[in-house]
């Protein structure tokens, strides 16, 4: 069992994480606008493939591979327009 310390240590840091990427999610939701910021969060999903890839050394399928690049070309798809 994790001591009390320890739980106000992991509910603090939840707490200010959350805070901070909600806080950052809308002032760019103020700056860049909807349908931009949509598309920057989509790459969320690569960005955290690659860096397991990089940094945990994680095996990725072809279909992690594949969805990935599905995202990256729909965004250029949607930016051109």
């Amino acid at each position: 069992p994790l001591s009390l310390n320890a739980w106000y240590w992991i509910i603090g840091v939840s707490i200010i994480s959350t805070g901070i990427a909600i806080t950052a999610f809308l002032q760019g939701l103020k700056i860049i606008g909807p349908a931009l910021t949509s598309l920057i969060s989509l790459l969320e999903l690569v960005v955290t493939l690659i860096l397991s890839f990089l940094i945990f050394n994680e095996t990725l399928s072809f279909n992690q591979w594949a969805g990935a690049s599905l995202i990256i070309i729909s965004i250029i798809i949607s930016l051109r327009k």
